[in-house]
């Protein structure tokens, strides 16, 4: 709380958690979806609000989906 004082933040953006979502694949130019909407390419690192997200990668026709429940950081790894 010291810090967000010192900045002038509010509480409730002091209070906001976010967590840490880094995904990863074995190929370039792969195309990364979360709930549907794209991201770019692997690798990349998202800061996203807690809560329950699909992911999917997509290669050359190839598709790899999972559900997570983001509550703490995650990293995740595709192998096509």
């Amino acid at each position: 709380m010291m810090a967000c004082a010192m900045l002038g933040a509010t509480a409730e953006l002091c209070e906001a958690q976010s967590v840490s979502l880094i995904v990863r694949s074995n190929k370039y130019g792969d195309q990364v979806l979360v709930n549907k909407k794209p991201y770019g390419s692997t690798p990349l690192s998202l800061m996203l609000d807690p809560g329950v997200y699909n992911i999917e990668v997509r290669y050359q026709g190839l598709t790899q989906k999972c559900t997570l429940t983001l509550d703490e950081n995650r990293h995740i790894n595709f192998v096509f």
